[in-house]
């Protein structure tokens, strides 16, 4: 089985710095033309899936309809893929000074999340939990799942148990770029390329950090 995880394009909020979690906002015009570059990409590299996975906020579901030509309603939306919920911190600066906020923003192992928000473990056990679903269930042999780059970098925090919390964030998971991950006869999840769609151009990489 081979799941390829890939992250909307740009939203306003992305765009200021702003903190959105999961607050729906769309995708702007330079998010639009990320996922057109998505769809390019997938063709490419001659990516096929037989089913796709998606989170419930608009601006995945979205680059997903562009990307695939294929409606969200054909789509299994699942909670487990949305974004971090980060409850009071939404909209507002990832650049603001305040203990909670660089906490958030630069020591994840030290982040406390208040009232409606969660931890970033927290995040990595339920993107954990849906990639035991899909182990044990193996719907298909090949799923697109379209999310976020939290749940993304969970993915890759939950298969690789030696990259410690702290490290979280500096995980560089692009707008609009494709995570490759295969699941082996043994039952063992790999992460076998990060596609990236930076300024429009193509390119194959392993997993980088910042």
């Amino acid at each position: 089985m081979i799941l390829y995880f890939i992250r909307h394009g740009q939203t306003n909020y992305n765009l200021e710095n702003l903190i959105q979690g999961c607050t729906d906002i769309p995708l702007n015009e330079t998010g639009r033309k990320q996922a057109e570059e998505v769809g390019k990409l997938l063709r490419e590299k001659k990516i096929t899936w037989d089913m796709i996975y998606c989170s419930p906020l608009d601006r995945a579901q979205t680059t997903c309809e562009i990307a695939t030509g294929i409606p969200r309603s054909q789509y299994i939306v699942d909670r487990r893929l949305r974004e971090i919920e980060v409850g009071a911190l939404a909209h507002t600066s990832m650049l603001d000074t305040d203990p909670i906020t660089v906490a958030f923003t630069k020591h994840p192992e030290q982040y406390v999340p208040g009232e409606g928000a969660e931890s970033y473990q927290q995040m990595i056990d339920r993107v954990g939990d849906f990639l035991e679903d899909l182990k044990c269930q193996r719907p298909a042999e090949k799923i697109l799942i379209a999310c976020h780059r939290g749940p993304i970098q969970s993915v890759i925090m939950y298969l690789d148990k030696s990259i410690p919390l702290k490290d979280f964030r500096r995980i560089a998971i692009p707008n609009a770029s494709c995570l490759e991950v295969e699941l082996d006869d043994d039952g063992v999840y790999h992460v076998t390329n990060l596609y990236k769609n930076d300024n429009n151009t193509l390119e194959d990489e392993k997993i980088f950090f910042n």
